[in-house]
């Protein structure tokens, strides 16, 4: 299936649900662009924090380290949004 997305973009979609009567297409589409801003987040916690990389070998140094990167990943965010000027709006868009 096809679309354009909210950006304005061709969006090509491809899934292994073939039940139309229970995925209909206008369902995927949208659980699609709900999850989105959920991949970009992992995504940036697995590129950018390198979440997957891990410096401990004990269990407990693991968790450490996730929840420190979970606590860098909030206070970034949050610096992000002080940081946008109120003037300009949502047409300023900081980046992660």
């Amino acid at each position: 299936m096809y679309q354009i997305s909210p950006d304005g973009g061709l969006s090509i979609l491809l899934t292994d649900l073939f039940d139309s009567k229970t995925f209909s297409i206008q369902a995927m589409r949208s659980v699609y662009y709900k999850r989105w801003g959920v991949e970009v987040h992992y995504r940036d916690d697995k590129e950018i924090a390198e979440i997957e990389t891990f410096h401990s070998r004990s269990s407990n140094g693991v968790l450490q380290e996730i929840y420190a990167s979970a606590i860098m990943n909030v206070i970034s965010r949050i610096l992000m949004i002080v940081a946008v000027d109120p003037i300009e709006g949502e047409k300023s868009e900081p980046q992660f």
